[in-house]
């Protein structure tokens, strides 16, 4: 990702003299560009717009346009009742559903925006275009899809089920792949619940690996809550590493695929969490879930961050042996999950046959980087 940007807006400075336009960065990264003033400098960013667009976007634009010089714009508003129905097939077939969070994690930029959620008629809307576009296949977009409908942080299935009753209505689209889930939330629905919602969600291309992704973060839930004020509501602190297992075990049984993931570098972890999260980590390994280790990256620029940023000069052998476990795992299942998503989006066998191929000298790959790392780390 840092690379493409990079070479796109390397581009657009070079081309800026010749036709005189100004670079705005947006989107949910765009508060990097404030933490890094010297590399935003680097490449060409006139203007840091952090917020949904509905809000102050538009009378920023037109103030430039006007010949006006603005300042970067902050405004964290999810404006939903501005949003209008999209006019052209959305990148990927994105979904909107949902804005904010409201969960309060330190290490994500929408967790103090309380969720609100998109009406179902500009949803339905915005599927009839990418399907009136050719574009069959779709992806929900939503920091925690089974929230949908739902106040602070409880779930509403009626709202949900209804939601999804409309979407299935619309024919000529295959399925749609769900992005984010919370575990906290998927608790609070019965197993026949989420039955109810897994059928909801086969369209006319079925799917064996219909994946949600859910944060773990840890699996010490005293570490989690410090970090994640509101992650754990309604459940407590202490039950957290249960409540992990539990979840793996609803989706699975429920017709989901859990697709996990855990932050190394929590500000208070000590080696004991560590291994312990490993530990949990195997464990969801052998239920058939996987889970990928992220470095931790506090959102939003102050003095400390470069401080508190998780690098590889910081990784411990405990860190190091945590990681490689989630991708042990992920080594054997990703396969198989990628083939089934790639098939029911509609991509043919010869290309999926391809991209199987090279994913086996990439795990090949990996796994070279990672005796060479071992072998650094017991050196």
């Amino acid at each position: 990702t840092s690379h493409w940007t990079r070479g796109l807006l390397t581009r657009l400075k070079e081309s800026k003299p010749r036709f005189g336009f100004k670079v705005i960065a947006g989107g949910a990264g765009a508060w990097q560009f404030r933490a890094a003033p010297q590399q935003r400098r680097e490449l060409g960013v006139d203007l840091v717009f952090e917020g949904y667009f509905e809000s102050a976007g538009p009378a920023l634009v037109m103030n430039l346009l006007d010949g006006g010089h603005p300042d970067d714009c902050t405004e964290l508003r999810t404006c939903t009742d501005d949003i209008a129905p999209i006019r052209a097939a959305s990148a990927m077939g994105v979904i909107e559903l949902s804005r904010g969070c409201g969960r309060g994690c330190r290490f994500c930029s929408m967790a103090k925006q309380r969720m609100e959620h998109v009406d179902v008629d500009i949803i339905t809307s915005d599927l009839r275009c990418n399907r009136d576009a050719g574009r069959t296949s779709v992806v929900s977009s939503s920091e925690d899809f089974f929230r949908y409908g739902g106040r602070g942080t409880s779930v509403d299935f009626e709202s949900l089920a209804r939601l999804l009753e409309e979407m299935r209505r619309i024919e000529g689209l295959s399925f749609m792949q769900i992005d984010h889930g919370n575990i906290s939330s998927v608790l609070q629905f019965s197993d026949a619940q989420l039955r109810e919602i897994r059928e909801l969600l086969r369209w006319e291309k079925a799917t064996d690996y219909l994946w949600v992704n859910m944060g773990i973060e840890s699996a010490n839930g005293e570490l989690v809550e410090a970090n994640c004020p509101g992650k754990l509501k309604p459940f407590h602190a202490g039950d957290w590493e249960e409540h992990v297992r539990e979840a793996a075990d609803k989706m699975l049984r429920c017709g989901f695929f859990p697709v996990f993931s855990v932050i190394l570098g929590l500000p208070g972890e000590t080696s004991g969490d560590i291994a312990r999260t490993r530990r949990l980590v195997e464990e969801l390994g052998r239920k058939k879930a996987v889970v990928f280790p992220i470095f931790y990256e506090p959102a939003g620029p102050d003095e400390t961050r470069e401080e508190q940023r998780f690098t590889l000069d910081a990784m411990t052998a405990e860190h190091f042996k945590l990681y490689r476990a989630c991708y042990e795992i992920n080594f054997k299942l990703i396969p198989d999950l990628f083939w089934d998503n790639q098939r029911a989006g509609g991509v043919s066998l010869a290309k999926r046959t391809l991209l199987r191929m090279l994913g086996k000298g990439e795990v090949r790959s990996w796994r070279k980087a990672f005796r060479k790392i071992g072998d650094g780390l017991n050196a």
